[in-house]
């Protein structure tokens, strides 16, 4: 059993216990963190390849049919 001779004794070793409890739960809140971060690249990643994907197949053939539109109304006003 533990025995404090002086409050002093006492405090030290609730300090002592605060401490590691501290701790510990800044240790699982760091590792909390790092996976919410790695989700959020994960997340980002994604976004950006879909974002690609959106310029390649959407986008592109409008700028096509822009410059087609241009081409054959420049070509009219002649």
């Amino acid at each position: 059993m533990l025995s404090f001779e002086t409050n002093l004794d006492l405090l030290y070793f609730s300090l002592t216990i605060l401490t590691g409890c501290v701790t510990i739960l800044l240790s699982l809140l760091l590792i909390k963190v790092i996976s919410i971060v790695s989700n959020i690249q994960k997340i980002t990643e994604s976004v950006k390849e879909t974002a690609q994907l959106v310029n390649e197949y959407a986008w592109k053939p409008i700028e096509i049919l822009m410059q087609v539109k241009d081409y054959v109304v420049k070509h009219l006003k002649k």
